[in-house]
């Protein structure tokens, strides 16, 4: 849709420069289609972490674009198994759907996915970043980035500023860097 152009491009160029982006537009707008055509665009192998409920949704919308040999590892997969390097598909971009369930960082889903997308470029998905406090998105960030990465906006180290929900005004320095958020609105 026309409102979702300008969305992809400035998570295209998000994930270009940062090597990770969060996607958070309102419910309904379509984030799944900005996340495919931004992957699409890549051209090149990405995968799909979603949740189980979700698959059958994800894999009606790539088989419309013809794509039937995507991985899709499920959130559920990452919480009760563990992950072995080997198990990681070869790709480069990994999309995370409902990324809000990975801001925790003391779950066994949080610490195999961050094992996983060691390397790759990530993009996040979800209509509720913030969930309870600030530390939410900062610790959905440090699955996008490394630790020190905002040491120039004031960050040291984003996982000491997710334990402390220190001051919002370096998370809105972060949030404008890495993370498109729309509403029905604008």
């Amino acid at each position: 849709a026309p409102h979702q152009i300008p969305a992809a491009e400035r998570v295209s160029t998000i994930l270009a420069r940062h090597g990770g982006a969060l996607l958070a537009d309102a419910v309904g707008l379509g984030k799944s289609y900005v996340a495919l055509a931004v992957a699409l665009a890549r051209q090149e192998p990405f995968a799909l972490v979603v949740p189980a409920v979700l698959v059958s949704q994800w894999r009606d919308l790539l088989s419309r674009f013809g794509l039937h040999e995507v991985p899709i590892i499920t959130h559920e997969r990452l919480s009760t198994q563990t992950v072995r390097p080997s198990d990681r598909p070869t790709v480069r971009l990994f999309v995370v759907d409902e990324a809000h369930r990975f801001r925790n960082p003391e779950t066994n889903r949080y610490r195999a996915l961050a094992r996983m997308v060691v390397g790759s470029r990530v993009l996040l998905v979800t209509a509720t970043p913030i969930h309870n406090q600030i530390g939410d998105l900062l610790h959905l960030l440090r699955l996008l980035l490394r630790d020190h990465a905002l040491a120039a906006l004031g960050v040291p180290s984003l996982r000491t500023a997710a334990r402390r929900d220190s001051d919002t005004s370096l998370a809105r320095a972060a949030i404008a860097r890495l993370v498109v958020a729309r509403s029905r609105e604008r």
